[in-house]
């Protein structure tokens, strides 16, 4: 069977993760792929207000989790 991606997005506290976890109960075969593992160093973030800006696509590893979807969808 050919590979099927999901891509669920929104940004922090939005339900993605319930959302997931709903879908995971409907059928065991799907995988979980966290994008939140791909974060870049923390301490390179924009500060907002003072706090660091997580909100931020380019803080995301964007290059290796394309990389790693790629090698999923090979197998």
């Amino acid at each position: 069977m050919k590979p099927l991606f999901i891509g669920i997005s929104g940004p922090s506290a939005c339900g993605k993760s319930a959302t997931v976890k709903e879908l995971l109960k409907l059928n065991s075969s799907f995988v979980r792929f966290k994008v939140d593992n791909y974060w870049k160093d923390a301490h390179t973030f924009p500060t907002k207000h003072g706090y660091r800006n997580w909100e931020r696509p380019e803080n995301l590893n964007f290059d290796l989790v394309y990389k790693h979807l790629l090698l999923l969808k090979q197998g």
